[in-house]
């Protein structure tokens, strides 16, 4: 199809050329025959914006903690620590000696 075809159409009218016509119509309308297709579609047009991260990670703090950088008996108490499972009900809670003493 020519370029000059999408001179007077809408952005609407350009996604239902079909190859029979110079002529553009919506797919809706009742006067367009089964054996018409769609030919071409519009390029995608990629942005031009620069891509950049959001200002609130530019100077993000991590509160992380390295492990080596402490004495061995605090490493052994954080493990303990994070490793320990608080009760969910009062039943295992119940079945815990230092929950029982807690309560």
């Amino acid at each position: 199809m020519p370029v000059h075809a999408f001179d007077n159409v809408t952005p609407y009218e350009r996604l239902f050329v079909t190859n029979s016509s110079s002529h553009t119509k919506p797919a809706n309308s009742s006067s367009q025959s089964s054996s018409q297709s769609i030919s071409t579609q519009p390029a995608l047009r990629r942005s031009t914006r620069s891509i950049q991260p959001p200002a609130h990670f530019q100077d993000y703090v991590c509160n992380l903690v390295s492990f080596s950088s402490l004495p061995s008996t605090h490493q052994a108490f954080l493990v303990h620590a994070s490793s320990s499972k608080e009760p969910s009900s009062y039943h295992e809670a119940s079945l815990d000696s230092n929950w029982v003493q807690a309560m």
